[in-house]
């Protein structure tokens, strides 16, 4: 238990140090640079949620290939299985 409480502090830590820092850097780039590395300025969405939303999509399409791979090796049969 003490492990998934120090995995979920460091989460969070590592979250919003993310968030911070790109915060910090789009506060002090001028207007084309900081347009050009981070797309148009909107201020529709909250910072840390818009970098909570982009962990979850590498998260998930990470998942994704894993388990594209694990299905690959594990459930196609091999050429070997079908000479018995």
């Amino acid at each position: 238990m003490k492990r998934v409480f120090w995995i979920a502090v460091g989460a969070g830590l590592g979250v919003l140090a993310v968030a911070k820092a790109k915060a910090y850097v789009q506060e002090h780039t001028p207007d084309r640079p900081r347009q050009f590395l981070f797309g148009p300025d909107e201020q529709d969405e909250n910072l840390t949620a818009q970098t909570l939303k982009a962990l979850y999509d590498d998260f998930r399409e990470n998942q994704r290939q894993r388990e594209n791979e694990l299905t690959r090796r594990f459930l196609v049969k091999h050429p070997d299985s079908q000479a018995q």
